[in-house]
């Protein structure tokens, strides 16, 4: 299993903006080495009962126990549809976030 691609670990930060407000900030927590596998509708649904378009599967080395907001792999951002700590790697289910949310 080679852990040869990219990916940034991203949660979302309040932070107050020095009038009174609060701004939503972006922070990159974790830049990892994993290991993708894109994942058809098909198998998609055989395995976890969710059928969606553009669903990868990332495997990190390591027990990942912050929240995570989302995962940016080639400029794409996913959300987490589900996370599993399996023996010494973390292995996320993750759809694509479409541009308007």
């Amino acid at each position: 299993m080679r852990f040869d691609k990219t990916i940034e670990l991203i949660i979302n930060e309040e932070v107050e903006d020095g009038q009174g407000g609060r701004e939503q900030l972006e922070k990159v927590i974790f830049t990892l080495n994993a290991n993708i596998e894109e994942l058809s509708v098909v198998e998609t649904f055989k395995i976890y009962g969710v059928a969606t378009t553009d669903t990868i599967k990332a495997r990190v080395l390591g027990n990942i126990k912050e929240n995570i907001d989302k995962i940016r792999y080639n400029n794409n951002f996913y959300k987490i549809i589900s996370k599993r700590i399996v023996k010494n790697k973390t292995v996320f289910l993750l759809e694509v976030i479409e541009d308007g949310i």
